[in-house]
């Protein structure tokens, strides 16, 4: 009888070569002879936050994928080493905003951050904080990224250097009243030029407020001439912004299996963010 992994075995796969590969909760892959069930190398061992191994397949050559619990794949095989070649998150993403014209940041509710460039539409660098993120946000010169926790704590960090600088007190409720408060000048607020159009009863989008349901999300283009929302079935909407009639037309995108996070534009690129099926989807737009 061979000795089980530390945890119990959650994938087996018969190799091109005709020999058996198990992994475990140990994070390890191994190699077994089929005839007498004896190990034929010592098992690798995937990195500490790969995740539990779930689905092991056996394609060309040698070559084998590993899919883990973090939604992540590892390709390689036994005789040298696993690169990781896709990342995911392993709960719903929960916001996405853009840094710069080629960078955005996504966060999720297992607590990980990751910025992606939308130019090579690769990964630049990860950190998981342990905690489930609800919010985040970027100032409008894309020094500093502020992150909203489900522990009700705001913390900011530069986003060339996931760490945090700074780590505020836990949120306090504040309630304003018609009675209290500072009086505010109505000309001056119509006329004001906001770095950002993310509230659905801007003067840009407050149209739609009356005039569509489900929205979850809206971002303004960087250029200010496009409006569009995400809604809570997966499409996405895309309007001349402002918008100045309940009944303006719009463009309809659809791509999204569920309710869409998070919309942002980097640079002339949209960006949008899919709460439960964990989708990254980049748009852009050619004028005819």
């Amino acid at each position: 009888m061979i000795s089980d992994p530390v945890g119990g075995v959650f994938a087996l796969c018969l190799s091109r070569r005709g020999t058996l590969l198990s992994a475990g909760k140990d994070r390890t892959v191994a190699e077994w002879e089929t005839t007498d069930l004896v190990r034929r190398r010592n098992p690798v061992e995937l990195p500490d936050d790969a995740g539990t191994p779930k689905v092991i397949l056996a394609v060309e050559g040698n070559q084998v994928v590993v899919g883990t619990t973090r939604n992540t794949l590892y390709v390689g095989d036994l005789e040298t080493n696993f690169e990781e070649v896709v990342d995911g998150d392993s709960e719903d993403v929960t916001c996405c905003v853009a840094v710069q014209s080629h960078l955005f940041i996504t966060a999720s509710a297992d607590g990980g951050v990751r910025q992606y460039n939308s130019s090579t539409k690769k990964r630049e660098w990860r950190k998981n904080y342990g905690e489930g993120i609800t919010c985040s946000s970027v100032d409008p010169l894309g020094t500093s990224l502020a992150l909203g926790f489900s522990g009700e704590r705001i913390n900011t960090a530069d986003h060339c250097n996931p760490v945090l600088t700074q780590q505020h007190f836990p949120i306090r409720c504040y309630q304003g009243s018609a009675t209290s408060g500072e009086l505010v000048d109505h000309v001056y607020v119509r006329d004001a030029e906001w770095a950002s159009c993310n509230c659905r009863v801007s003067y840009e989008a407050g149209c739609l407020a009356h005039s569509v349901e489900g929205i979850t999300s809206m971002s303004r283009s960087n250029s200010k001439d496009r409006l569009v929302i995400g809604r809570d079935n997966g499409s996405l909407r895309l309007y001349s912004c402002p918008v100045l009639s309940t009944t303006a037309g719009f463009l309809a995108l659809a791509g999204h299996s569920h309710a869409v996070s998070s919309v942002t534009y980097a640079g002339e690129r949209l960006i949008t963010a899919g709460v439960t099926d964990n989708s990254l989807f980049q748009w852009k737009f050619h004028s005819n």
